[in-house]
């Protein structure tokens, strides 16, 4: 069985957000390689950074965890400009 997301909500990462997402999507436009480091909290209250890498390989990718938080750009998250960021539910 696959996880069905019914909505899709772009994120600005400015500041903390707070939610409850079953994933993220994420995504690059510019085809450059976008380094990203996303400090979240997971559902189960562990505080974790996710770090990887978006190219014109990989433009986009889905990650299929549920998260409560995900901390902005001043408090831990590093997230370029040219990437996007959704909450998928």
């Amino acid at each position: 069985m696959y996880d069905q997301y019914r909505s899709v909500e772009e994120l600005t990462l400015s500041s903390d957000v707070e939610g409850n997402f079953k994933g993220l999507l994420l995504s690059t436009s510019d085809g450059a390689k976008d380094v990203i480091i996303l400090k979240v909290k997971t559902k189960s209250g562990e505080d974790v950074a996710l770090d990887f890498v978006l190219s014109a390989e990989t433009p986009t990718i889905i990650l299929p965890i549920g998260i409560q938080k995900i901390f902005s750009t001043s408090n831990g998250t590093t997230f370029p400009s040219t990437s996007r960021c959704y909450g998928l539910n």
